[in-house]
């Protein structure tokens, strides 16, 4: 949803990591690189001449590890520059946006806002502008870190003291997370950054222990199982969000009559939507209607004013605007992406460790 500027009267800059559908191709490929580490050294232990009794050499495991370390390390760096977009959060009177480019992801009112904040040193080091409608704006410095939970988006680098005053006048709340963020379970022994260096430690470690390498093998199936659940979860619930959207129809915003919203839907006709049921994530359309959203109407709501033209408004069930939809559609192609890369990894170490325990049984 585009948002005209004007008005504004500060603006800070962000930064965030690279979108699900570049997390979910070049982490496919580092992920890649890590079954590759067992490969190499498995490769480099069946060509040694001392193999059957003395197993690989510490240089051959190393020599094996670090082409694919330099290799996750350059992918890693090409995701975070490719990905470099322009995102901020700036304020005016009325409130405080979040922008993904020229579009707003998220619009609070500052008569609704609330704030968990996070000082350091008397300076703000992390904040959450949330309501209670469920949208939430977060933002982090290079001096703190959020307490329980971190959204898909990183922090501005510059610090909160243009933010600081009205950040300190809000009154305070428990933040919860915006609903487009957390769709994935965060348990840190599903996660593959903590999971996967174990791993490859242990393939040195196993490179000196030749009958361990079936273990290692069960053990990095295991791993991938395991680090495979949480895209599947996150894919299943972005699932089922776009199918309860199905059926939500486009409806053209035109101008805001008391607290309610005129607008046209796909046939011209004029609509009357009760604005007191909004919980679109650009709450600034209820002051300043524009663009185009997609909703599902209900009933009739309670009268909350005359109407031209004899219309009533209907109450709002479930709506998106144009961003919220990209976003959902962006995060459901990365996580199928990513979801068939990790399965291919489970299927690639459960082909490793049936080969490895074969090799095993007939080395011994």
């Amino acid at each position: 949803m585009d948002r005209d500027d004007a008005g504004v009267l500060g603006e800070l800059e962000l930064h965030e990591p690279a979108p699900l559908w570049m997390l979910a191709l070049f982490g496919g490929a580092g992920l890649a690189t890590m079954i590759g580490v067992p490969i190499a050294i498995w490769a480099i232990a069946g060509e040694s001449s001392a193999f059957a009794s003395e197993g690989p050499r510490w240089g051959d495991a190393l020599r094996a590890l670090a082409p694919a370390s330099v290799l996750w390390a350059l992918l890693f760096v090409a995701a975070r520059r490719v990905a470099a977009r322009r995102l901020r959060v700036s304020w005016d009177d009325w409130g405080i946006h979040e922008l993904d480019g020229l579009h707003v992801r998220t619009a609070i009112a500052w008569e609704r806002a609330r704030a968990e904040l996070g000082t350091r040193d008397a300076r703000i080091a992390w904040a959450h502008v949330f309501d209670d409608d469920g949208r939430c704006i977060s933002m982090l410095t290079s001096e703190g870190t959020f307490p329980e939970w971190q959204p898909d988006r990183a922090c501005t680098t510059r610090g909160l003291e243009q933010l600081a005053g009205r950040l300190r006048a809000l009154p305070r709340g428990i933040a919860r997370p915006d609903a487009r963020d957390r769709v994935r379970p965060d348990a840190w022994w599903m996660q593959s950054r903590v999971v996967f260096p174990f791993i490859v430690l242990a393939s040195i470690g196993c490179a000196c222990m030749p009958p361990a390498w079936a273990l290692f093998g069960i053990a990095l199936t295991a791993a991938c199982v395991l680090t495979t659940l949480p895209a599947a979860i996150e894919l299943a619930r972005l699932t089922r969000a776009s199918w309860s959207m199905r059926d939500l129809r486009p409806f053209v915003l035109a101008r805001r009559e008391g607290g309610v919203l005129v607008a046209h839907d796909e046939d011209g006709a004029v609509v009357r939507i009760d604005a007191r049921g909004w919980r679109a994530s650009d709450a600034s359309l209820v002051e300043r209607p524009r663009g185009r959203v997609f909703a599902r109407l209900g009933a009739i709501a309670a009268e909350v004013g005359p109407y031209r033209d004899g219309l009533v408004a209907r109450a709002v069930e479930a709506i998106e605007t144009e961003f919220d939809r990209r976003l959902r559609r962006r995060r459901l192609v990365g996580a199928s992406v990513e979801l068939v890369a990790r399965l291919g990894l489970v299927a690639t170490s459960g082909v490793i460790a049936w080969v490895l325990l074969w090799w095993v049984a007939h080395l011994t």
